[in-house]
């Protein structure tokens, strides 16, 4: 399961949060008395369980979260709702707005520090590719399931691709003609159910283009690739999708000679990546 769909939910309530301390403070300004009682009675319990969900976010997914980050939701016990500095807080209503700039503060710091895990998921992916080739030339089980594949069309190695980066918690798709996110398993468009399995499954959301080469059409094979690749326009998902890196991958029978270098087009960065079913031995593959 994944930190991010919580969060979402969790910055929604804190803009809500923010809105109702302004048309509070608003209203005070007007009347200078709370009559019914929104301070104690809404304002202050509401603060106090966004503060709870903040530290049950970072109770449950303390293994996925940065220290810093964790050290950051730590520092929230600081901000007491039911001691001495509420009841003054009730005594100068208008001091509600330091609830609302602290919980703002903190999605600030919190969206800043958590935007490194965009390396994250670059890491896990390389992490990925790395983990399947040295598979293929260890396990000749998987050697063998990747050359059928490759014997029969790049949908099959595709399917093979993605449910190994599933592994690593890296949730792999393509684009279709218009652009659209296409699942590499089904063979589908991703809905919004998918999208659902991808927050509570994944670490990140990756574009990957799949295709069969060799050494004489390899290069040309990158660059359709690259131009399939390029077809996406739709945006990011939240902070789940991988939006500076697409990943270009071929594969073939033995290792390419050489690799193009990574392009970067349009803030968006293209790297290649290379998968042998049958490379000649461990030693040349250690060269390359």
């Amino acid at each position: 399961m994944s930190w991010h769909r919580e969060w979402i939910a969790i910055e929604r309530s804190v803009t809500d949060f923010s809105e109702i301390c302004s048309d509070f403070v608003s209203a005070l300004n007007a009347n200078s008395s709370d009559s019914l009682g929104t301070m104690k009675n809404v304002i202050l319990p509401m603060a106090e369980e966004i503060a709870d969900r903040i530290t049950v976010l970072g109770e449950r997914y303390k293994t996925q979260l940065p220290n810093n980050v964790l050290e950051l939701i730590s520092k929230l016990d600081s901000v007491h709702f039911d001691s001495g500095y509420a009841s003054n807080t009730l005594k100068n209503p208008t001091a509600i707005a330091h609830f609302s700039s602290r919980f703002q503060k903190f999605c600030s710091d919190f969206n800043y520090l958590t935007s490194d895990l965009e390396g994250t998921v670059v890491r896990l992916t390389a992490r990925s590719f790395i983990h399947l080739q040295r598979s293929i030339i260890a396990d000749e089980s998987i050697q063998e399931k990747w050359k059928i594949a490759i014997s029969k069309n790049e949908m099959a190695c595709e399917k093979l691709g993605a449910v190994h980066l599933l592994q690593h918690g890296i949730w792999s798709f393509k684009v279709d003609g218009i652009g659209e996110r296409t699942d590499l398993v089904l063979g589908e468009p991703i809905t919004d159910r998918e999208l659902n399995d991808v927050y509570l499954s994944a670490e990140g959301l990756v574009l990957t283009e799949w295709k069969i080469a060799n050494q004489l059409n390899y290069l040309k094979k990158y660059q359709e690739a690259q131009k399939q690749a390029e077809r996406y326009t739709r945006g990011s998902l939240a902070s789940i999708e991988l939006k500076s890196y697409r990943y270009l991958v071929i594969v073939s029978n033995e290792l390419l000679s050489e690799l193009p270098n990574d392009i970067e087009k349009e803030g968006v960065i293209y790297k290649h990546i290379n998968i042998a079913v049958s490379p000649s031995t461990p030693s040349i593959y250690a060269r390359k």
